[in-house]
């Protein structure tokens, strides 16, 4: 009787796809990584956004404290306020301390005196706006100078949003940056800068000078623009 080499192979082959010996253990192998990345991505990403809007309310309370002076603000008034951000931002402190550096290398702080003016004063319909820096604050600060508009949410330090080119007005610009450091994501994701940036106007004045400028500690200073 002649047998079919192939059946000892196929017999082998049914056996095969019927085990599931060891199967749950391949399935656990390949799915646990996808659950630890979801797991520790998702905390990380909430911890970022919970950061970020820790960055944004510390310019917010800033900003709402130096509207509130009636005629001026010293360089040692705006080092006491930069030395709240710890306080508003704990994780500023932690990566200080973790990374042994000053944590004003972690967070920095720039405040400006900004006027926007009509080109013509007597100008009174489709008028023409300039906006100028009065004064600047911080290690980055702005610089002095005439601002162009900006049409973009993501405005650099030479412009101002055009949203403030339709009235004469004075702003406060305090901008607030952080390096967050992830802690889960470290192998996948580098260090952000989160940026935030707070416009509000004066409270009780039109006009907030800045007086002894480099008064005040970090070797953070300010500077008065011509003209101001």
């Amino acid at each position: 009787m002649l047998r079919n080499p192939a059946l000892p192979m196929l017999a082998r082959a049914r056996a095969f796809n019927g085990c599931r010996s060891g199967l749950a253990a391949l399935e656990f192998a390949l799915v646990i990584p996808m659950l630890f990345v979801i797991l520790f991505g998702g905390a990380e990403l909430l911890r970022y956004m919970n950061v970020a809007k820790r960055v944004q309310n510390a310019a917010i309370d800033i900003g709402q404290m130096i509207s509130a002076n009636s005629s001026s603000i010293s360089g040692a008034d705006l080092w006491e306020l930069y030395q709240t951000v710890p306080i508003l931002v704990p994780d500023v402190r932690v990566d200080a301390v973790q990374g042994a550096r000053n944590w004003y290398s972690q967070a920095a702080m720039n405040v400006s005196f900004l006027q926007v003016a009509k080109n013509n004063p007597a100008c009174t319909s489709n008028c023409a706006f300039t906006a100028q820096v009065a004064w600047a604050y911080g290690r980055s600060k702005r610089a002095c100078g005439t601002l162009s508009q900006s049409s973009s949410s993501s405005f650099n330090v030479k412009e101002l949003p055009d949203s403030f080119f339709t009235d004469p007005t004075n702003l406060i610009s305090v901008e607030m940056a952080y390096t967050y450091q992830p802690i889960f994501g470290t192998l996948f994701a580098k260090a952000l800068r989160i940026n935030r940036t707070f416009f509000i106007a004066p409270r009780y004045v039109d006009y907030i000078s800045l007086t002894q400028p480099t008064a005040g500690g970090g070797g953070i200073t300010g500077a008065n623009c011509a003209g101001f």
